[in-house]
């Protein structure tokens, strides 16, 4: 049985809903926000989970050397690593100003930005966060005003990816 919530945060509840109710003996889950709305529905039904920004943080495990609950999977902690990711990223050449894209319906992305905005000062690199709002396309024109010279992303499981990356290409944006 397969279900999507099609990157919309409000199905994924009813889906967690519909997929326990068909009594299966295991769940696996792309993401963190759908590890929750499992875990809010059930603790008997093993959980596997593909990937997380921050497991612990989110709530999802009580810590990553006892986990406890019915939930195992992957994290990749990423406000701890988005000041790495921005270091790597701004030594590509000619990076100056940088947008950087984020989804503030992401709770874990309000700690990312802040930590990813000190690490942008340490650096010297001008950063200017745009939002993105499911749905929206202001984001677009944001980036076209903002005028950067590279896109850096946080952990954003609902970022329209196909017309991200062809918005990168057309403008020749890292």
């Amino acid at each position: 049985m397969t279900r999507s919530a099609d990157g919309i945060r409000d199905r994924l509840s009813p889906l967690a809903s519909e997929i326990i109710a068909a009594k299966v003996d295991v769940i696996v889950v792309p993401t963190g926000a759908s590890a929750l709305a499992v875990k809010s529905t059930t603790s008997r039904i093993p959980v596997v989970m593909t990937g997380s920004s921050d497991a612990v943080a989110m709530g999802i495990v009580d810590s990553l050397s006892r986990p406890g609950g019915s939930i195992t999977g992957f994290t990749i902690i990423s406000p701890e690593l988005a000041p790495k990711r921005l270091e790597l990223f701004a030594a590509l050449p000619g990076l100056t100003t940088i947008a950087v894209l984020w989804c503030p319906a992401t709770p874990i992305n309000h700690e990312e930005l802040r930590r990813t905005s000190a690490a942008a000062t340490s650096l010297g690199i001008k950063i200017i966060p745009v939002e993105y709002q499911q749905g929206s396309t202001t984001w677009e024109s944001e980036l076209v005003r903002a005028r950067p010279s590279g896109i850096f992303l946080l952990d954003c499981t609902n970022l329209p990816f196909n017309r991200l990356e062809e918005f990168a290409v057309e403008n020749r944006l890292p």
